[in-house]
């Protein structure tokens, strides 16, 4: 967003040297914790580390790559693809929740007060 409000961002050139080196920066700072997410997983599910405790739900990395193994379903693309969805998703959700409930509490200057008091 703050790209195109910045008129000297919107030559990639300038933008790929600022900002846009910042974003790329950030972006494979999480796919490399997220891959090296998936290959310690991998090392636990090839070593027969599995849990395998009644009554203990299995996560969802280890349904993925449960797939990825037995079934050859799934591709390491794919798990990776299913990871950041959820990443991604998780984050959006609470940020947006949160600063709409901070603007409607805005809104409402009883309910502020009432929180201000407990």
């Amino acid at each position: 967003m703050s790209r195109h409000l910045k008129f000297w961002e919107w030559s990639n050139f300038i933008h790929n040297l600022t900002t846009g080196r910042k974003i790329k920066r950030r972006i494979k700072f999480i796919e490399d914790f997220i891959n090296s997410v998936i290959q310690e997983k991998k090392k636990e599910y090839l070593s027969g580390n599995k849990d395998n405790i009644k009554g203990k739900r299995k996560a969802f990395m280890d349904l993925l790559l449960e797939l990825h193994f037995e079934t050859q379903e799934l591709s390491e693309k794919d798990i990776r693809d299913e990871v950041n969805t959820f990443v991604a998703a998780g984050y959006e959700s609470v940020s947006v929740t949160i600063t709409w409930a901070l603007f409607l509490i805005g809104l409402h200057p009883d309910i502020q007060e009432r929180f201000t008091k407990s």
